[in-house]
């Protein structure tokens, strides 16, 4: 039983992990559409994405994936599972 916990907990990660691929993508995005169309100016969505608390977060949730990350491959190279 505790394995079939353990294999729902990466899966919830997996799908935090790839949601938070899909916001970095968006709030590239939306920069880049601030920056380039509406020039210079500082508006409230420019405000948030370039807060040094974003950034921390966003750094905080990098370095968490990397770890899941790599136990995943440690764990993967050690078994030698083979994912269908």
């Amino acid at each position: 039983m505790n394995k079939y916990k353990t294999i729902i907990l990466l899966g919830v990660l997996n799908v935090i992990h790839g949601g938070i691929h899909i916001f970095q993508f968006l709030q590239s995005m939306a920069l880049a559409y601030y920056y380039n169309i509406e020039g210079r100016e500082h508006n409230w969505l420019h405000g948030i994405l370039e807060h040094p608390v974003t950034g921390f977060v966003m750094g905080f949730v990098g370095f968490l994936t990397l770890g899941i990350g790599y136990r995943d491959y440690k764990h993967h190279k050690n078994n030698k599972c083979v994912d269908n």
